[in-house]
């Protein structure tokens, strides 16, 4: 597999010189990475990627300084040579590739140089011992009093100040990213063979190990690795390789055999114009690559390469590869003739923390003469869980290979395995060996046949079942998803043997060009010869994130939704809604108003399937629970569907009525039972897979019952495609949404949880951080300080949650509470030893969850329970054959055997969020990470009434802010297929991306023609030749801006530059830089002349006549004389949004102006749309009225280009209009004229008069009520699209002949 880890800018490298690139061992800190090598035997690091080489010509092994000046400071890999060339003098910026990295302000960085260094020390004084947090709290404030002194020449006035101080300079700063970790890891059957082989094995399993992650990385720099140029990136750019460092390692921390490669890749990469330099060298400019491409397809990058390692060793050695797990686990690909338990007895947990406490708790007891008492033995706890995370212990490679070998006999050679090979290969040629043909002879035996092979699999049954795979986990795929699940399905058919990346690309192209294949995303079109690929595909088109779905997918929807608008007959009669309505109310538990408005549309509407939407702690099952009421007073049924069993339970014991998952419904055809007037439903509906949604409505409804379906799309979604339920609420005409929260004890809390479910990104996580619900740190701090914080809650008596976004945080939270627990006297130690599935030992009073539905054992009263998954047990009673006896939360003592605990059992205090959906606790706990969507925080940070606090685990580097960021803008990428095809025709239109386009184009456009100009004047003797070069300098963007406002102020850009240029050629006033000589020089004149370029700049009256006289002549002299507007122009875009300039000069080329003059059309009309969407849908724009001298289209366009401004400065649609603009930027002068216009106070003809705060909220109902209705059309409008499309495409004759590959256009990266 390969993951990727982001390499920070600045020491972030260290780490790899110090640890990784010594074999996950830290080094002596003044030991060079070559001493290194030598002392230890350690592979050397190596240098890879076509750009090192092609530009650098860096080749072999990895220096430190080398890492010290490409990953810390972006320079050239290659700058020690030039330096020791140059005897050290060097201009050091000339050695940079491109800008130069933002790492730390001089102040933080110099508060973090001296925390090292006094760290540093620490270890020298300490025998190398890492400083405990009290120690380095102590080393930090000192260190903050005394820069706090040496800073503000006095004392801290308090305490508080100098904390503040403190917080000030350690918080971290953003960083630049100096490259990515990408570590490739082979299963860990191969990782056994590799060590318990000979040497030769050992050389061909690390021979193809490197095979695959070479051909993995020639496949990222030829289809993945780019980069962006323009404004806001928005045009794709081709790049010419990438510079690598790889590192090779055998083990674990933990001491198992592990053999992986870490390879960091430098961000910066050159992106050539396709010329050379006047000195031979390429032309082009340094940039860094688009991240986000090269995230997105990680995925496919990982199951690449396990594909090419199969497929060498399978080559190779003749092994053969099976499909192992699944269930409740990953499946995965290991070498069929290494056993599981081989594996897992390799495959060890790190060092044991009980271990570590029982040796810390002797210690406390020697020093104090007695035992810890339970906050003692808590602290302590948390020590021993950080020490068993400190780097592993240098062992060498050879003493490391001999513990494994004397752990079991079990031997594998090159030689055995190369027989077995020539012994399969005689077979598949249906001739024996020579040892069979001799064993054959000894005992006069005939010769049979050899066994058949498995017949090779279909190319056209391959990409059935890539598709059908796709569609039972997403309703819409990319190209990514397609690479990645065609390297699965060759793998599992071929048995891991020809299904490189040749045969990925072949599988993949056949998938996404099959008529079948339906593409939803609204492709560019080609403005300009220069921005199309080489495959003739827009550059400001990103087709390896294109969507495609299915006419499957299709289908699938568009029955759900044609189900959904049937007419049955109403389930209850309003007289018996109003009697349970009624009940409710002298019990004293009277419902809300929302809750009444569900109850009743629930039970009365007549329509097939009616959706409720509400927020976590809205009370959804209060309402539940009264329409399970009432349709029992009216002689009907009420049959409760949940997406798990644990769910299902807690849905019928709240309910009173009987309850089962989705799954199990459709399995026993429980719809045999159903009668007209029934009802179903299904509770967390967001939940349920699209195919489940759709297959219980169609037969519910078949059989006259009606469907109800309660969830939240806000929530987490079903791990299947989903989407359904969300389509089916946006497309109701009666859709019900309870809009109030009850859970939470604080009010504010509970608009604060609305905020974090669907307000702004950057309100999501406010409040959190305002009232101190927010810690950022380290794993292993953060995961102390959440069990640390869950315990005290534990122990106060309150009901407690504590969830984390891993399974591999939640384990490690298990241990934790399970060693505390253990060393409070909680649980005792059992009878025999008996493991969990993770590894953990369990001990009588632990608390064990159950991961897997068993309905043979049953329990509770007569019966009526099974163990189920998500069950929480405690452990009674440990037997010798390894079952558990544990009780159930009802009292009740069951059985789980042996197999079953072994397979399907873990602790149980910690859980992951996705099982904590529906809890409801005192107080929660969650841990979680930058990597999270909100949907998943959302959930995390409402389970508790009294209290929700997150625990962020945070980059050394990522300030706490910068995380909460990354949650709140990221969302599930998993929404139906109608859902999807309406998002992309939207955003085919998007005013912001349509402006960034447009001027990308100006922008070339400017380029040109100033080029042209300055060469005109040149000529013409008006500037001397020398200016004229600026041209050819990296600098001469900036010239171009400043020529650009110039032109745009109505200055005579001739005269200006003629002046500013005079003398340029004398020899003292030369410059290096011409451009940058220019820039200067217009900066310095705007500033001296402020009235030039603004004729309303108010200007100090002059005394001097002859001073007045040349002021007049100078504004003659420089400014353009005025022209009258033409008619129309006042309708034309604004400057700021697009600037006209270009597109008007003669210099322009002919074939940009026509680009530019199409990309115009295109933007005046999304900007004209958009106009027209805020007139109906936005808050801010309700109440305006037309002006008089604006037309209809011109208004639309004003209000247009306002909502843009907008969305570009993120400004949230409920801040006013006359608080759009929060600075001063320069350019917006266009778009704040119109809101000026619109916002005086005096023209009272162009807004509505407000009588009351009333009127304003009628208002922002009825722009709501504009906004769902826009969506349901878009919705409506797709889905007929995606009808006939998905119609066309199985019109389409099976037997006719695929187009021929020369006509077939092979999706690919961002070289297309």
């Amino acid at each position: 597999m390969m993951t990727i880890h982001r390499v920070s800018a600045g020491d972030g490298y260290e780490y790899y010189t110090r640890e990784v690139a010594s074999d996950d061992e830290r080094r002596e800190r003044k030991q060079e990475l070559g001493d290194y090598y030598l002392k230890s035997g350690a592979p050397a690091g190596v240098w890879m990627g076509e750009e090192i080489t092609r530009h650098f010509h860096v080749t072999g092994e990895v220096t430190e300084q080398q890492m010290r000046d490409l990953f810390g400071q972006g320079k050239r890999p290659d700058a020690q040579v030039i330096r020791d060339a140059k005897d050290g003098v060097v201009d050091e910026r000339n050695l940079l590739l491109g800008n130069p990295y933002a790492v730390y302000p001089a102040f933080h960085q110099e508060f973090t140089d001296a925390v090292r260094k006094a760290v540093n020390d620490f270890r020298n004084d300490n025998n190398e011992a890492e400083p405990g947090r009290r120690q380095m709290a102590q080393i930090r404030r000192q260190i903050a009093h005394d820069m706090f002194v040496a800073d503000r020449h006095r004392e801290p006035a308090s305490a508080d100040e100098l904390t503040r101080f403190l917080t000030t300079q350690a918080s971290t700063s953003p960083q630049a990213v100096a490259g990515f970790d990408l570590t490739f890891s082979v299963p860990k059957s191969v990782s056994v063979m590799w060590a318990l082989g000979d040497r030769d094995l050992q050389a061909r399993v690390e021979q193809a190990h490197t095979k695959a992650i070479e051909e993995t990385l020639n496949w990222l720099q030829a289809d993945v690795i780019g980069s962006r140029a323009g404004r806001n990136g928005v045009r794709r750019v081709s790049v010419d390789g990438v510079m690598a460092a790889r590192f090779r390692h055998y083990d674990s921390r933990a001491g198992d055999p592990q053999l992986h490669d870490h390879m960091l890749v430098s961000n910066k990469v050159f992106v050539p114009f396709g010329f050379k330099n006047d000195d031979g060298t390429p032309a082009g400019v340094w940039r860094t690559i688009d991240s986000k491409a090269l995230y997105k397809a990680v995925v496919a990058s990982s199951t690449r390469y396990d594909n090419a390692l199969m497929s060498h060793l399978t080559a190779d050695l003749g092994v053969t590869f099976e499909q192992r797990g699944g269930g409740d686990s990953a499946t995965k690909m290991e070498i069929a003739s290494v056993p599981e338990a081989l594996i897992e007895q390799f495959s060890t947990r790190r060092t044991s923390i009980k271990e570590r406490l029982n040796e810390l708790i002797e210690q406390y007891t020697r020093t104090h003469g007695s035992r810890p008492g339970r906050v003692a033995t808590m602290h302590l706890a948390q020590q021993a869980t950080l020490e068993t995370r400190r780097p592993k212990r240098s062992v060498p490679l050879p003493d490391r290979i001999r513990q494994w070998r004397d752990a079991t006999p079990v031997r594998y050679t090159a030689a055995s395995l190369d027989a077995a090979k020539e012994a399969q290969a005689a077979q598949t040629r249906h001739e024996p060996t020579a040892r069979q043909r001799l064993a054959q002879l000894l005992r006069r035996q005939p010769p049979t046949d050899a066994p058949s092979q498995p017949k090779p699999v279909d190319d056209a049954v391959l990409a059935q079942r890539v598709v059908t795979a796709l569609e039972e986990r997403r309703s819409t795929w990319t190209l990514r998803h397609v690479q990645a699940e065609s390297a699965r399905q060759l793998a599992a058919a071929n048995a891991g043997a020809n299904c490189d990346g040749d045969h990925i690309t072949l599988l993949a192209t056949r998938v996404l060009t099959d008529p079948d294949s339906i593409l939803l995303s609204k492709p560019e079109p080609i403005l300009h010869k220069a921005r199309a690929d080489k495959d003739g595909i827009s550059v400001y088109d990103h087709p390896d994130m294109w969507r495609y779905t299915s006419p499957g997918v299709i289908k699938r929807e568009t029955q759900l939704l044609d189900t959904a608008e049937k007419e049955l007959i109403a389930p209850v009669t309003e007289a018996v809604v109003e009697r349970v309505l009624a009940d409710a109310a002298t019990r004293g538990t009277p419902l809300g108003a929302d809750q009444v408005r569900m109850v009743r549309a629930l039970a009365t509407s007549p329509r097939a399937v009616v959706t409720a939407v509400g927020p976590a702690g809205a009370g959804k099952t209060t309402a539940m629970h009264a329409l399970a009421q009432a349709v029992t007073r009216q002689g009907a049924t009420l049959i409760g569907l949940a997406p798990s069993a644990v769910a299902a339970r807690a849905l019928g014991e709240a309910l009173e009525v009987e309850a089962m998952t989705v799954q199990r419904w459709l399995t026993k055809e429980a719809w045999a039972d159903l009668k007209p007037g029934d009802v179903v439903l299904i509770d967390e509906a967001a939940m349920v897979g699209n195919t489940s949604l759709a297959s219980v409505t169609e037969r519910a409804v078949d059989a006259g019952a009606t469907v109800r379906m309660i969830g939240d799309p806000a929530q987490l979604g079903a791990v299947d495609a989903s989407g359904g339920f969300e389509l089916l609420h946006r497309t109701s005409p009666d859709p019900v949404e309870l809009d109030r929260v009850w859970r939470f004890k604080d009010p504010a809390e509970a608009d604060a949880s609305l905020e974090l479910r669907s307000g702004p990104a950057a309100e999501a996580f406010t409040w959190y951080q305002d009232n101190d619900r927010v810690r950022g740190g380290a794993e292993q701090e953060i995961l102390a300080e959440a069990h640390a914080a869950w315990r005290a809650d534990h122990d106060a008596g309150l009901t407690t949650l504590i969830v984390a976004s891993t399974t591999e945080r939640v384990a490690a939270l298990n241990d934790q509470i399970s060693v505390s627990r253990a060393a409070a006297g909680e649980t005792a130690d059992a009878p025999y030893r008996v493991t969990t599935r993770d590894g953990q030992v369990i001990r009588l009073g632990d608390t064990v969850l159950a991961r897997r539905n068993d309905p043979s054992n049953k329990y509770g009263r007569r019966d009526q329970h099974f163990v189920r998954n998500g069950d929480l047990f405690t452990v009674t009673d440990v037997a010798a054959d390894g079952s558990l006896t544990v009780r159930a939360t009802d009292q009740s003592l069951v059985q789980l055997e042996a197999d079953y605990t072994a397979k399907h059992v873990q602790l149980g205090y910690a859980a992951t969020v996705h099982r904590s959906q529906g809890v409801t606790v005192d107080t929660a706990h969650a841990v979680l990470d930058a990597s999270v969507d909100r949907s998943l925080a959302y959930v995390a940070m409402t389970r508790g009434r009294q209290r929700n606090s997150a625990w962020l685990v945070v980059e050394d580097d990522q300030p706490v802010s910068a995380v909460l960021t990354a949650i709140a803008e990221r969302t599930s990428d998993n929404p139906a297929a109608i859902a999807a095809a309406a998002q992309e025709a939207r955003d085919a239109h998007d005013p912001v991306r349509m402006r960034d386009i447009y001027n990308d184009l100006a922008g070339t456009a400017d380029r040109i023609r100033w080029s042209k100009r300055l060469d005109e004047l040149a000529e013409s003797g008006s500037i001397p030749p020398q200016a004229a070069r600026a041209l050819k300098s990296a600098e001469f963007t900036e010239v171009i801006s400043r020529l650009n406002r110039l032109e745009a102020d109505g200055v005579n850009v001739n005269t200006v530059l003629a002046d500013l240029t005079h003398g340029m050629e004398r020899q003292q006033e030369r410059p290096q830089d011409p451009a940058t000589f220019l820039v200067e020089r217009i900066d310095e004149w705007r500033d001296k002349y402020p009235s030039i370029t603004d004729p309303s700049h108010d200007r100090p009256v002059e005394d001097d006549l002859a001073a007045r006289s040349l002021a007049d002549t100078q504004r003659r002299r420089w400014r353009l004389p005025e022209q009258a507007h033409a008619q129309g122009e006042s309708e034309r875009l604004s400057a700021w949004t697009a600037p006209a300039a270009a597109l008007s000069d003669p210099r322009t080329p002919e074939t940009w102006r026509q680009a530019l003059s199409t990309q115009h059309e295109r933007l005046t009309d999304a900007v004209r749309a958009a106009g027209a969407r805020a007139l109906n849908e936005a808050n801010w724009a309700q109440g305006l009225k037309r002006p008089a001298d604006m037309s209809q289209a011109g208004w639309e366009q004003a209000l247009g280009e306002i909502a843009t401004y907008r969305s570009v400065n993120r400004v949230s649609d409920r801040v006013p209009l006359e608080q759009t603009f929060t600075t001063e930027t320069g350019d917006d002068a266009p778009v704040r004229a119109v809101v000026d216009k619109l916002t005086r106070p005096a023209a009272a003809d162009t807004r509505s008069d407000r009588v009351d705060d009333a009127l304003g909220q009628a208002e922002r109902a009825l722009a709501s009520a504009r906004r769902r209705a826009a969506i349901d059309d878009a919705l409506q409008a797709a889905r007929r699209s995606l009808s006939e499309r998905a119609s066309n495409s199985q019109t389409h004759d099976p037997q006719a002949q695929p187009p021929s590959p020369a006509r077939r256009q092979a999706p690919r990266g961002p070289h297309l």
